[in-house]
């Protein structure tokens, strides 16, 4: 296939997106249209396509005359039959698309299988993971074993995400080997779903054993798994840059010779085994376009269907994919390819004179030149161990104050740290509130009697519309005193000071007005306003009522707990080896700015919380693991390892120490047991040799001659890795 652009189309199950692929001197991703949703239906497949490539091409800055007219299609395994290719109500909507659009389509894989092959190429060698991809409402899992999809599973997810869903799913796939320690996440994930899988005790439990070791958790964006999506689709392209190498198959040759001359007949026709299909491509041919007949793909108009450049060359079987089932073993069907290779004569070479002293030395010395490789050979073994699981549930208390654990108290060593956060929030009032001021003026008090009267402060008095008033002082008023001679009769009176009972403007009372007492009769004593009484008055203000100060109680509590939450997301997961399940949060006296009743415009909280956090550190880790396994006959066989720790809390003063250690093992000694030896002889003497060992990788850097050169004989030059 040349270097020209193409499409690259990522559809899931309810959207797709359209990246502009080019080539300089590599493949790369030039533009990516927005993800389109789209239905079931020709017509807005083709709509949603349309819609992304047009974006893509515009954010490329792409004439419509240099828009290329191919398209690569990375599609869900559920729209591939058993036979390998599309199911015909999937077929309908690319046959719309492709004689709507005037594209060609190159060929289809399904997203796991490009997952699987971009993997093998990056790591060098064919990996194991577990996939899983989100869609809105499903959840997909496919587990790919040696570079190849052997098994998917399909969930609903219900309601919110649980990572013991993706447990039970993992549970269900029917693998007799250990499940591969590595997951990948792609789709529509979000930080919660992700979060709450790694967060999940994978390890360590009783009755549950998913995985040996925690396994390795990472996600795709959109933007990565395009990147991986070009990677496999590039990758099976001859004069692609990002496809490895793969050994060349040499047909065997039967063919006769005549005297004198050189010849080598290669066979007309080689028919390739599928491992031989799969491996570089032969010559200098182009990988071609096929027929969308071969691809699953019904027959499009003549104008649109493909050119095939060369008969020596076609789609790679990697191209193909298996359907989507539930617990079902994938069954593919792959067709055998047929390579044509040319007769190739050569002419005997003529050999230059030599001395034949000159040439019986270097005869000599040329078996010493095949030493010479095992010099500089180097191997990488990278071995598996599985690892050795402590775990103790017992009654723990954890106390900053001690620094020695104490296993018959359950005392533990730990630091803490206390941090202060100040709420306030404020609410405007609503209650009203009648406010004024009571009318004051001078009276003058008639004494009617022989005898001296005494009135007390607050005497009650009155006027004839029963405005009450009161006394604001106590006194005493003189009796009253007769002069017969002259017929008169003098009152005995002395002046006081009254304050209205009420606010309001109606104590407002003119001079002279008559006022009598409630205690006394007007026979006796009577009072006259001896000046206007004045300043009553009377207005509404804002005042904090009580539900004012219930509403703010409550919006504090939410503050205070909001102003928490961030406190704990934001700064807790900075504290190395924290203890969240330990956190302690406790809250202050509320501070009010009024009281009820009082006047004002607004009610103000505040109120400081005090969170104490525990954790641990690499030294109390390690008495706390001394002290509850030293005693355990394994412990002795391990390599320590802090970070391999897990402390759960189950409930108050319950919790369980749990600690994963890889067995301790001497890399000099296996180093020198497989020195010099061949890989197969190797391999026997790691299975024999060393514990724990469940799988093994053995990696040489002169692979060329991987056929007659053993391992290196200097053991330095062979690098032992444990995982």
């Amino acid at each position: 296939m040349n270097s020209g652009p193409f499409w690259l189309a990522n559809i899931s199950s309810e959207s797709l997106t359209v990246s502009l692929i080019t080539f300089e001197q590599s493949y790369r991703v030039s533009s990516t249209g927005p993800e389109i949703p789209f239905e079931l239906s020709p017509r807005h497949f083709s709509e949603a396509v349309d819609q992304s490539l047009s974006a893509a091409a515009e954010s490329a800055n792409l004439d419509p005359d240099q828009e290329p007219d191919t398209i690569a299609l990375v599609i869900p395994p559920s729209w591939i039959g058993i036979d390998g290719k599309i199911l015909s109500d999937k077929l309908k909507l690319f046959e719309e698309l492709f004689r709507e659009m005037k594209l060609r389509p190159m060929g289809f894989i399904s997203y796991d299988d490009a997952i699987a092959e971009a993997n093998n190429q990056i790591e060098g060698y064919l990996s194991s993971f577990v996939l899983v991809n989100f869609q809105r409402e499903e959840m997909y899992v496919s587990l790919i074993y040696l570079g190849k999809v052997i098994e998917r599973i399909g969930k609903t997810i219900v309601g919110e995400f649980g990572s013991v869903l993706l447990e039970n799913a993992l549970l269900e796939l029917k693998t007799e080997s250990t499940l591969p320690p590595q997951i990948i996440i792609t789709g529509s994930y979000n930080d919660n779903i992700l979060s709450s899988i790694k967060a999940h005790a994978w390890v360590g439990r009783k009755d549950v054993e998913t995985f040996l070791h925690f396994p390795d958790i990472k996600s795709h964006s959109p933007a990565e798994l395009t990147s991986i999506f070009l990677q496999a689709v590039s990758s099976q392209f001859d004069n692609s840059p990002s496809s490895t190498p793969r050994p060349k198959v040499e047909p065997e040759v039967e063919a006769t010779v005549p005297v004198g001359e050189t010849e080598i007949i290669e066979p007309e026709e080689v028919i390739v085994s599928e491992e031989v299909a799969n491996s570089e491509p032969y010559g200098d041919a182009d990988l071609v376009e096929v027929d969308p007949e071969d691809i699953g793909f019904a027959p499009m108009d003549d104008n649109f269907s493909p050119v095939v450049d060369s008969p020596q060359a076609v789609i790679p079987p990697e191209l193909e994919a298996v359907p989507m089932t539930s617990n079902i073993p994938i069954a593919t069907t792959k067709p055998k390819i047929k390579i044509n290779f040319p007769k190739i004569k050569f002419s005997a070479p003529a050999l230059p004179k030599l001395q034949s002293k000159t040439l019986l030395i270097l005869l000599m010395f040329s078996p010493l030149l095949v030493l010479i490789p095992f010099f500089y050979s180097k191997a990488e073994i990278t071995l598996f161990l599985t690892p050795y699981n402590f775990q103790k549930t017992i009654t723990a208390t954890f106390d900053p104050t001690v620094t020695e654990v104490d296993l018959g108290k359950g005392v533990f060593p730990s630091l803490s740290s206390v941090k202060e956060l100040t709420t306030s929030v404020t609410v405007p009032t609503t209650g009203q509130k009648t406010i004024g001021d009571r009318s004051t003026g001078e009276i003058v008090i008639y004494n009617k009697s022989d005898k001296p009267l005494n009135l007390s402060k607050g005497s009650i008095l009155s006027d004839q519309g029963a405005h009450k008033f009161e006394l604001e002082t106590a006194i005493q008023v003189a009796s009253s005193s007769s002069n017969f001679a002259l017929g008169v009769i003098n009152l005995g009176q002395t002046k006081a000071m009254i304050k209205a009972a009420d606010i309001g403007p109606e104590f407002n009372i003119e001079k002279d007005v008559m006022l009598t007492f409630k205690d006394n009769p007007e026979t006796t004593v009577i009072a006259k306003v001896n000046s206007t009484l004045g300043g009553g008055n009377r207005r509404q203000i804002r005042a904090v009522s009580g539900a004012d100060k219930t509403s703010l109680d409550s919006r504090l509590a939410s503050a205070i707990d909001a102003t928490t939450d961030k406190y704990l997301q934001s700064s807790i997961s900075k504290i190395p080896n924290s203890i969240p399940e330990l956190t302690q949060t406790k809250k202050g006296r509320v501070e009010y700015n009024r009281e009820i009743g009082e006047e004002a415009d607004e009610l103000v909280a505040t109120v400081t919380t005090t969170i104490t956090t525990f954790s641990l550190n690499d030294t109390h880790k390690s008495k706390i693991i001394n002290a509850l396994f030293a005693t355990d006959p394994d412990f002795g066989n391990v390599v320590s390892n802090y970070d391999q720790f897990s402390l759960t809390i189950q409930s108050k003063n319950q919790a369980t120490f749990a600690v994963r250690y890889l067995p301790k093992i001497d890399k000099t000694s296996i180093a020198k047991m497989i020195s010099g030896k061949s890989q197969k002889t190797a391999t026997s003497l790691i299975k024999k040799n060393v514990r724990r060992v469940y799988n093994y990788q053995i990696a040489t850097n002169l692979k060329a001659i991987s056929f007659f050169n053993p391992l290196p004989l200097r053991t330095e030059n062979i690098i032992i890795n444990i995982k």
